[in-house]
């Protein structure tokens, strides 16, 4: 009787992981921190697009986006307002792989970052925002908050 190899697949990356679990569970404090991370971000573009509708009094546009290697994100653009000419409130969720030539380049400034490998996966979000307003006196006021984990 031929006994046959069982099948081998491929692991999970964790852009699969992280989407598995936000689909199934709540996101709490036991979760791991990118995920926490993504829940406070997302949760801040929200009330910020709410505030700054209540201000302009005109809403935004959204547009949803995903990565093909994992990820994605939310712009939020607002054109043509009250108070903006235009602003936009956007986040960006990434997975990848680091090639050996970017982990070396890394070990010089963190040593803790492992040497004996080809590839390492790296995870990366930021909340940006960009207000126009209408009025040419008022500053453009911007801001970025990343974290790469």
């Amino acid at each position: 009787m031929a006994t046959q190899k069982p099948t081998k697949f491929d692991a999970r990356s964790l852009a699969e992981l992280d989407e598995r679990t936000k689909r199934e569970q709540d996101i709490t404090r036991e979760s791991p921190m990118r995920l926490r991370m993504e829940k406070f971000i997302r949760e801040q573009q929200k009330e910020i697009v709410a505030a700054l509708e209540e201000v302009d009094g005109k809403c935004f546009r959204e547009d949803t986006w995903t990565r093909p290697n994992g990820g994605g994100g939310l712009s939020c653009v607002l054109q043509e307002g009250n108070v903006f000419e235009k602003a936009g409130v956007n986040i960006s969720v990434v997975y990848g792989t680091l090639p050996k030539p970017a982990i070396s380049k890394m070990r010089e400034n963190h040593k803790s970052v492992a040497a004996d490998v080809d590839n390492l996966d790296f995870y990366a979000l930021g909340l940006s925002l960009v207000l126009h307003p209408r009025n040419p006196m008022a500053p453009t006021p911007g801001g970025l908050v990343e974290a790469a984990i």
